[in-house]
């Protein structure tokens, strides 16, 4: 039997808005939801303008140790009921993707209609890999630091002169993209259509392995990781590096949409949020007077 999947018209102008929708107590931002209350944030999101939810039941805050988290039948169990309690209470038009590293999880949610799966640790099984392109579904790997590029992390002497750290961070960037384009060319050969492949750079610190410098230059060079050749999603909602920008070293909700707008403006095409209504109205803003600029009206 076939199971009928939605689609993203990701060649348009204006990104999508993901809104993140957290199973579990460990999240940094928000506690672990009822299903009660997953039925009222998602509806709360899509009413907001959110195209796609990506349910996740992990949580890869920094703080955590991630070896001692749930184990993947809870992870399953809880991520099975709100994939089907959402398509009950939302209907099959809603984008859906789950947010996971577990293989056990990932091949048992591939059996539901899922529209994609945001693959956390970009390494992929082949056993993953077979079930992915059988399924037809979107995946979006991220890129997770291998012990090299921890080891090659530290961070470069605030004595030396821009050129030689902006060196540094390029060499980064460059490492990433490389770690990106070699697991984006084994899904493609292993038989995965180019279009349904997106890429995401992995933004914060901790598990990610980048410092916040580093963070920052990946933003600002967001057109760089184009050469992937693969739509780009970014995750940078609420994450420590931004907050530690402003004095208060709050999460600030201005510059967690701000960066938003930046990602958007330099190539992103699928914005992963918490504050979807913010970020969806100020993404409509820059959308609007872009037209001014390009001569739409």
């Amino acid at each position: 039997m076939t199971i009928q999947r939605n689609h993203l018209n990701l060649a348009r102008d204006i990104p999508y808005i993901m809104g993140i929708i957290n199973l579990t107590p460990e999240s940094f931002y928000k506690p672990a939801l009822g299903i009660n209350s997953v039925l009222e944030q998602a509806e709360h999101m899509v009413d907001a303008g959110a195209e796609i939810l990506d349910i996740g039941a992990i949580a890869t805050n920094p703080s955590i140790n991630i070896n001692q988290l749930i184990n993947p039948n809870e992870e399953l169990a809880l991520v099975m009921e709100a994939i089907t309690a959402i398509r009950a209470h939302l209907g099959h038009d809603i984008f859906l993707s789950i947010d996971s590293f577990n293989t056990s999880t990932i091949l048992e949610v591939l059996k539901t209609n899922i529209d994609m799966i945001n693959i956390q640790q970009g390494t992929i099984s082949l056993d993953i890999a077979d079930q992915l392109v059988i399924s037809d579904v979107y995946t979006c790997i991220m890129h997770w630091p291998d012990p090299a590029f921890l080891n090659n992390g530290t961070n470069p002497d605030q004595s030396k002169n821009a050129d030689s750290n902006s060196a540094y961070y390029q060499q980064r960037v460059a490492a990433i993209i490389t770690d990106l384009t070699s697991i984006s060319a084994k899904l493609i050969a292993a038989g995965m259509r180019s279009n349904k492949l997106i890429i995401d750079p992995g933004f914060g610190g901790g598990h990610y392995g980048k410092s916040d410098d580093e963070n920052l230059y990946m933003l600002y060079h967001l057109p760089q990781f184009l050469a992937v050749k693969h739509p780009i999603l970014v995750g940078l909602s609420r994450k420590g590096f931004l907050s530690r920008l402003l004095s208060e070293g709050d999460d600030s909700l201005q510059i967690s949409v701000s960066s938003a707008l930046i990602a958007a403006q330099n190539g992103a095409k699928i914005l992963r949020v918490h504050d979807v209504k913010e970020t969806a109205d100020a993404i409509k803003v820059i959308h609007t007077l872009s037209k001014f600029r390009t001569n739409k009206l």
